[in-house]
């Protein structure tokens, strides 16, 4: 009885554990387009290109999961989804010049929105 008390608490502390990381991913790509909304410029101080290090983990992550059924392959999908979004966004972003680090988008030329 105890065994199976301990299996099943294990399976819900890793949903609990992909659902935040989910919710954490999409945290982030909500913040990045309210960012690149309500901005002035199309440039900033930060390199938003950093992300990538949260988004690229997060889709291999959900990928892993889904494909070992660790977890519950909806939660895996998720995670994999919004990692691969987050990536997506991050990319767009950089390369209609929409938001761009200062210095690199000074190296640029100092392009406009999607021009």
């Amino acid at each position: 009885m105890v065994i199976m008390k301990s299996k099943l608490m294990n399976k819900y502390l890793k949903a609990l554990t992909m659902i935040s990381i989910c919710a954490g991913g999409l945290c982030l790509i909500t913040i990045v387009f309210l960012v690149a909304k309500h901005y002035p410029t199309n440039h900033i101080g930060l390199d938003v290109r950093w992300l990538y290090l949260l988004g690229i983990p997060l889709a291999i992550f959900g990928i892993i999961l889904f494909l070992w059924s660790l977890t519950s392959r909806i939660i895996a999908s998720i995670a994999a989804a919004t990692g691969l979004s987050l990536c997506c966004v991050l990319v767009i972003l950089d390369h209609y010049n929409i938001l761009v680090q200062y210095e690199e988008w000074l190296h640029r030329g100092m392009p406009l929105p999607f021009g």
